[in-house]
């Protein structure tokens, strides 16, 4: 088994001589097997080897001494040895997560933090095909029925050429003992279920031995998905454009694409942006694709509680939601008024005859009469009259038709005179409200920041 061991390892560069390798130590079986694989190929091509033990604290006192037995093991292998408690249960329940989602993001968020080249997993080939099959009656696409990586990053995972019957051959030969946890044997939990019972139930049907069957498919599964991969971060280059809280698709780019790019680009874009695909299902796919495909302005789709989408002048935008507070403030003129929501402070003069050439900041008023001013942004059914045109309009359809991004339109402020939109911030006076030569004005200026007045 070592020589199998040694080859795998060698032959796919999971690791090289002088690299620190960090071997995820439960005390089970799998990983007692692979600690013993690694310190011999340690002790044969020069590896700084480390074990690290995570207690879950769900056992009692089953876990404690499932602890001291990983220490009593690596005192006795001269393997150095990181040892800590987390309350999984806790965790679960402050997160919202099964106990096996928690265990797993507590483990691994202990692994990132390790100043190792490598982690080290135990997975074997029937966990590869348990998962598989998990996956499957998940509804999973490929990625999820391409089965457990053996190598991706700073993870290794040595034992995926082998069964589990030769690993617990191997700790028989060997002399070395392990710790069995007993809840690996209640069906009630899904996994369990799938190894003790649904497994054997289907080598019965078929009289086949279907484990490394599905460890074939997964690979091949996995090898299509690695392609489509590549296709896809090339249509990532074309189509999409990223910032820091939002993504741009090009839609007229992304409609030429197949669909089998078209999602996988769409999960791609959405964890861009959200930094995570949990809870983005095949139903949130489907439907931002239908919106990109019709492609119609304005329309829009929430895609989880704190990211929506949106079609604009060919684009479709992903973002999070930071729109901009509700705001209203009485400006007195002269005099200045600090908006905290834009973290701006707003000045005001009088004027009784304008002779500027310029006519934005400047607002026709014939008297000082009915001053103060009003500033706020929008509202829900808020209607002006433009300067130039006819009749009043919508300020959405005005903000739409100038091509303003719907989360800056909440920012934007409005200068209101007798209860009337007198003003768009740098873009339009209200008919009536363009200053002209001779008549009464106000002079709008902005700063940045807080300013005493």
């Amino acid at each position: 088994m070592y020589k199998k061991f040694k080859e795998n390892i060698l032959n796919k560069r999971m690791a090289a001589p002088g690299d620190a390798i960090m071997v995820a130590l439960s005390g089970g079986a799998d990983s007692v097997c692979l600690l013993s694989l690694m310190k011999k190929l340690s002790d044969e091509i020069g590896l700084g080897i480390s074990a690290v033990h995570v207690n879950h604290m769900l056992r009692g006192t089953d876990s404690d001494a499932d602890e001291e037995f990983c220490i009593s093991l690596c005192e006795a292998m001269e393997v150095p040895l990181r040892t800590y408690r987390r309350d999984v249960s806790a965790y679960a329940l402050e997160h919202r997560m099964t106990l096996e989602e928690a265990g797993r993001t507590v483990r691994y968020e202990l692994f990132n933090e390790a100043n190792v080249d490598k982690v080290a997993i135990a997975h074997n080939m029937d966990d590869n095909a348990e998962t598989f099959i998990i996956n499957l009656v998940r509804g999973a696409g490929a990625a999820g029925l391409s089965g457990i990586s053996d190598n991706v990053g700073k993870y290794i995972r040595p034992l995926m050429i082998f069964r589990k019957n030769e690993i617990l051959n191997y700790c028989k030969d060997e002399g070395i003992a392990f710790r069995t946890d007993s809840s690996n044997d209640d069906t009630v939990y899904f996994r369990n279920f799938v190894r003790h019972r649904l497994i054997p139930m289907i080598d019965e049907i078929t009289g086949r031995d279907t484990v490394p069957i599905i460890n074939r498919t997964a690979g091949m599964i996995a090898s299509d998905e690695d392609f489509i991969n590549i296709e896809c971060e090339k249509a990532f280059k074309d189509c999409v454009k990223t910032d820091d809280s939002y993504a741009t698709i090009n839609n007229a780019i992304f409609n030429m694409l197949h669909e089998a790019i078209a999602s996988r680009l769409l999960r791609k874009v959405y964890a861009s942006v959200e930094g995570t695909l949990k809870d983005f299902e095949k139903k949130n796919t489907d439907a931002l694709m239908d919106m990109i495909r019709k492609g119609k302005t304005g329309d829009s789709i929430d895609l989880s509680s704190s990211t929506y989408a949106i079609v604009q002048f060919g684009t479709t935008i992903i973002r999070g939601r930071e729109e901009t507070e509700d705001y209203e403030y009485i400006l007195e003129v002269p005099g200045s008024i600090y908006i905290s929501e834009r973290d701006i402070t707003i000045n005001s003069t009088f004027g009784h005859a304008f002779n500027g050439s310029c006519e934005k900041g400047f607002i026709c008023i014939e008297s000082a009469n009915a001053i103060p001013l009003t500033v706020r942004n929008r509202r829900d059914g808020d209607r002006f009259t433009p300067a130039r045109g006819n009749g009043t309009k919508k300020l959405k359809k005005y903000f739409i038709d100038h091509k303003i991004d719907r989360m800056e339109r909440n920012k934007v402020f409005l200068l209101i005179f007798s209860g009337k939109i007198a003003y768009i911030e740098g873009m339009e006076h209200a008919k009536g409200f363009v200053p002209s030569e001779g008549c009464g004005f106000v002079r709008i200026g902005i700063e940045r920041g807080k300013k005493d007045v």
